[in-house]
């Protein structure tokens, strides 16, 4: 009995020491946390001094480790202190301050960092500026911690009036980002730049966003006889009567300067899926002109699309793979993804990956995909980078291990990833087709790819050679064709169209991407996002 008491005693008074030092650690905390909102000077550098040595440790030479209990209060203190105070207080820029020489302000204090950017904004220059407007731009975007601040949209609200243009350029980008219920107004502001570029990316995003019976803002009277303003106002006034259209006519046939093969590629896009008889096919056929030869010829057969599916482009192969599905079906599709996959091709084996995508594997199929997933390329010889004119980084270096990577991507959208696999990592990979990738992403429901390829606020500058390259890969290698399978209410771009149509298309298609992002729903029964 008393040796009962007595272990019961000793219990007690252990728990008891125990919770006493938690409870003095967290009171002493507290004290020295709070002399860093001191206004005298020495206190606050006690208090440094305490938050420093909380967070490294007492011996500099072996700091603490990451997830030590004193380092992650003390670091979580520090935040709820930068929260609750403005950044102009002594309080928050002491903490700042003391975090940027430990390396620690950054990523860790999203709320906080973005409160010092707005503070940062009356004394900064231009250069600093048109930084803090991109940086609220993507948190918006990305939807980062402390997005849905009212002060990201004041913010990007006083951005829109600075002096300098490529700050407000920078900032009507950003707008599309906001909620629904701050960009609106922002938008109507922005139309009456005196700067084109902001005026027309604002009339276009509100194409995306107004009622039918909404007034279109009046353009600034310097800009009345713009060309491109003109084309935004008829672009936000077909678009309230009939969204996803496009203001221009559809020209069924190019310009008279073409060559003979777009010409007869233009014939025959005008012409409806299965619609003509008496199909002839030659070797040396425009990729272009076989596809669309294959699509509406009544009697075409889909191993027709063979040629192009081992053609060296990738963006023409993701087309050909649509084409295969969506003109002979999935079973005859899924046929032809096994003989693709068993090949000893490269440029089949790629095919054959996106090709999987858009259909349920059988045993045969899966089995096929996962030898190639493991499959180390043992020679190069028959793989060469491809050199063009325009972005080389959304096409890849094309070589031997792209294959086996998109298979890999193809078991994940299979529902199969291999082994410490992560979809967003391989858009970093050099040697791979990214459109390729970019298809693969969008069957299995991840926009990653898509951001990566259409968000407006990678511009870092609204320069035309930018815009061109996109026009190029949109009018050369029909990039709209592969992401209007996917995006049905995507704005229309039409090849033949004059060249400054064009670029302008691409910018609606742009701008629409960035407005209806976080709203674009994933039907995996469809593989289409509305």
């Amino acid at each position: 009995m008393f040796l009962g008491s007595l272990i019961s005693l000793m219990i007690a008074v252990a728990l008891t020491s125990a919770l006493a030092l938690i409870y003095f650690d967290e009171i002493s905390r507290w004290r020295f946390m709070g002399k860093l909102c001191s206004d005298d000077p020495a206190e606050r550098a006690t208090g440094i001094n305490y938050m420093v040595q909380q967070i490294i440790g007492p011996d500099a030479e072996k700091p603490y480790p990451d997830d030590h209990p004193g380092r992650k209060k003390t670091i979580d203190a520090a935040r709820n202190l930068l929260n609750k105070h403005d950044a102009s207080h002594v309080c928050f820029q002491t903490i700042a301050a003391t975090l940027e020489k430990l390396n620690l302000w950054g990523a860790d204090f999203p709320r906080a960092r973005l409160k010092s950017l707005a503070h940062s904004l009356d004394k900064g220059n231009p250069y600093q500026r048109r930084s803090v407007a991109e940086t609220f731009g993507e948190h918006a975007w990305l939807k980062k911690t402390g997005h849905e601040l009212p002060l990201v949209a004041d913010t990007i609200g006083k951005l829109l009036k600075d002096s300098d243009p490529i700050v407000r350029r920078k900032a009507v980008i950003a707008v599309g980002a906001l909620s629904d219920s701050d960009r609106l107004n922002l938008l109507k502001s922005a139309a009456a730049d005196s700067d084109p570029y902001v005026a027309e990316s604002a009339y276009i995003m509100l194409a995306f966003l107004l009622k039918p019976d909404a007034t279109t803002p009046a353009p600034h009277p310097d800009l009345k006889s713009n060309k491109a303003i003109q084309r935004a106002i008829a672009f936000v006034n077909t678009n309230k009567s009939k969204p996803g259209t496009y203001p221009f006519p559809r020209h069924t046939s190019p310009p008279l300067d073409a060559d003979d093969a777009v010409k007869r590629v233009a014939a025959l896009q005008a012409k409806t899926t299965a619609s003509l008889k008496g199909i002839k096919l030659n070797p040396e056929m425009w990729p272009l002109e076989r596809l669309e030869a294959v699509r509406v010829y009544s009697d075409s057969r889909i191993e027709q699309l063979r040629p192009v599916l081992a053609d060296p482009i990738a963006p023409m192969r993701d087309l050909a793979a649509i084409v295969a599905v969506e003109r002979f079906g999935k079973p005859a599709a899924l046929n032809l993804a096994k003989q693709l996959a068993a090949s000893f091709t490269d440029n089949d084996r790629k095919s054959a990956a996106v090709l999987a995508g858009f259909l349920k594997a059988d045993p045969v199929l899966l089995e096929l995909i996962t030898q190639r997933a493991n499959t180390v390329p043992q020679n190069m010889h028959n793989f060469s980078p491809i050199e063009v004119p325009f972005p080389r980084y959304l096409l890849g270096k094309e070589l031997g291990e792209s294959a086996r990577d998109l298979h890999r991507l193809a078991l994940w959208c299979q529902g199969k990833p291999p082994k410490d696999f992560s979809p967003s990592d391989i858009l970093t990979y050099d040697h791979l087709p990214k459109l390729s990738v970019i298809t693969i992403l969008l069957q299995g429901g991840d926009l990653s790819g898509t951001d990566f390829f259409l968000s407006t606020l990678q511009d870092k500058s609204p320069a035309e050679l930018f815009r061109a390259d996109y026009r190029i890969l949109f009018n050369q290698f029909h990039v709209h064709r592969i992401l209007k399978r996917f995006f049905p209410t995507m704005p229309d771009f039409y090849p033949w169209n004059p060249r400054n149509h064009q670029s302008f298309a691409v910018r609606a298609i742009r701008l629409w991407y960035l407005v209806n992002r976080h709203n674009l729903k994933f039907d995996p029964k469809t593989i289409t996002f509305r």
